[in-house]
């Protein structure tokens, strides 16, 4: 009957021989691996009493053999091993250790939990098997460093060298801006930090508002805040920050940015106008609420940033653009990066159309015109423009959506009508709704405007109608043929005069 055991020896194997219930056992090392210390064997004889045996290590400590008599009831084989490889570890507050099988090596170092404790410049020296000596750099994840050795020679010892200190982990709040040099994620003691921003297109620093700026605690706990020292053409902003005047462990945060040069509803108060796209809503939508944790006697309070929103206007047409720009909400600062309108007005120019006159007489003076106003619906406009090259202009203003329809002849406008090319976007807030719930179907009317116009056709060769309608003179249109006309007299109507009006009449009167 085979016997039963458990080796609980790390980076060994186990062979063994069986000579009736004595056990010949043999445990062997895996390749870079020695034993060290005693190797054990625990287990029953047959008369039901423990039983210890220690193996016999050979010189090179990677055998170990031993007899065990009168095995009953299974070995347990317990016992330490090292790796091969020697390491000596220099960093303060680690630990170190290595994987070996014999051909690659896995180097591990371990800091510490302590708060912002970083590693700096690790590396594992050793010498590889053409005997020069080797310095490489391990890589950092955090509070434990690797390093993967194909070529050392294992019997030389590896070092393991490198800083295991408290850094100031720096926060990088800027907006609309850029370092000229990359800011670290990190100072440590003795450093010296000097950082120069520089503003992104179509925007600069503004020392009253939102001026670019680092805060930190000094070495008393007070909260220290300093401003960024800005270039007179307020595109470029520095600063410098020396390590031992921080609180390392409270940290470095950079806050404020620059702002658009152009900023549209700056004349109506505290108000900001930004152009957004539904992805930059939905961004908003994930920062919009969150806890203000407060110190001392401030209470913790619940902030929904939706309530300093307005209206949000979907508006149909091209809004320019000047640069990036920040929602900002109150005092507070979103971070979604959104576009800043270029201007308060827009003016979109529809071009011109010739009015018809199908006829080339007066009888185009009777059509109905009208013309479709995007936005805005059917207006009619005077038949005295049958004929006639109309301009149609639009400005709108984009903090509203609110705008004028301009209808011109020559460049002089002789109708404007009001429309309006925005509908709102229903936005819940914890109160009520922006924009309010109704449906506003206005854009589906079209954006394309057009002219209707009615016309009536001639009913003679002559190009004039030869309707008979009786009725006042003065309420006749066009051509028109008078027969039986009735006596025109006033009270006051000199006998001359009523001669005159009867020649005219008689002659034709001709009106162009």
């Amino acid at each position: 009957m085979a016997v039963t055991y458990t080796n609980k020896v790390p980076n060994t194997s186990v062979t063994y021989t069986e000579n009736g219930s004595d056990v010949n056992l043999s445990v062997h090392t895996n390749s870079g691996y020695l034993f060290d210390g005693e190797i054990i064997a625990y287990y029953w004889n047959s008369s039901m009493k423990s039983k210890t045996v220690n193996l016999t290590v050979n010189e090179e400590c990677v055998l170990a053999n031993g007899l065990c008599p009168d095995v009953y009831n299974g070995l347990t084989i317990k016992g330490a091993t090292k790796s091969m490889l020697s390491i000596v570890n220099e960093i303060p507050d680690t630990e170190a250790g290595v994987v070996y099988d014999g051909v690659t090596a896995t180097f591990t170092v371990t800091g510490y939990t302590y708060t912002n404790y970083i590693f700096v410049n690790t590396k594992v020296n050793y010498t590889n098997k053409a005997g020069e000596q080797v310095n490489l750099p391990m890589t950092i994840d955090g509070q434990t460093c690797t390093a993967i050795v194909t070529d050392i020679d294992d019997t030389q010892p590896a070092t393991i060298t490198g800083r295991y200190e408290r850094a100031c982990l720096i926060t990088n709040n800027l907006t609309l801006c850029q370092p000229l040099e990359t800011i670290p994620p990190y100072i440590m003691a003795g450093d010296t930090l000097t950082v120069t921003i520089q503003a992104n297109e179509g925007t600069e620093f503004n020392a009253d508002d939102n001026p670019p700026s680092i805060g930190y605690h000094d070495l008393d706990g007070i909260i220290i805040t300093r401003l960024f020292t800005v270039s007179e053409d307020k595109h470029t902003a520095t600063i410098t920050v020396l390590a031992d005047e921080v609180d390392l462990q409270g940290g470095l945060t950079f806050e404020g940015g620059a702002l658009p040069k152009q900023i549209v509803g700056a004349n109506y108060g505290a108000i900001n106008v930004y152009r957004v796209t539904l992805e930059e809503l939905e961004q908003f939508a994930k920062v919009r609420f969150f806890k203000e944790v407060g110190y001392g006697d401030t209470t913790f309070e619940n902030i929904d940033l939706g309530k300093w929103v307005n209206r949000i206007k979907r508006i149909f047409i091209d809004v320019p653009v000047a640069s990036d720009d920040v929602i900002q909400c109150g005092n507070y600062s979103t971070g979604v990066v959104c576009k800043a309108p270029a201007v308060e007005t827009v003016t979109l120019n529809f071009g011109s159309v010739e009015i018809p006159a199908p006829n080339g007489n007066a009888t185009d003076y009777d059509s109905e015109i009208k013309v479709f106003l995007p936005c805005s619906g059917f207006v009619s406009l005077p038949n005295d423009y049958a004929g006639l090259s109309v301009t149609l202009t639009y400005i709108i203003n984009v903090i509203t959506g609110d705008g004028i329809a301009k209808l011109s002849h020559n460049d002089i406008v002789f109708q404007t009508a009001e429309v309006k090319a925005c509908s709102d976007v229903i936005y819940k807030l914890a109160e009520t709704v922006v924009g309010g719930d109704t449906w506003d179907g206005i854009g589906l009317q079209g954006y394309e405007p057009y002219v209707y116009v009615k016309t009536f056709a001639c009913l003679n060769d002559t190009g004039r109608n030869s309707d008979s309608v009786r009725g006042k003179i003065g309420n006749f249109r066009g051509f028109n043929v008078f027969d039986d006309v009735t006596p025109i007299h006033t009270a006051e109507m000199l006998a001359e005069e009523q001669e005159m009006i009867y020649t005219a009449l008689s002659d034709g009167i001709y009106i162009e």
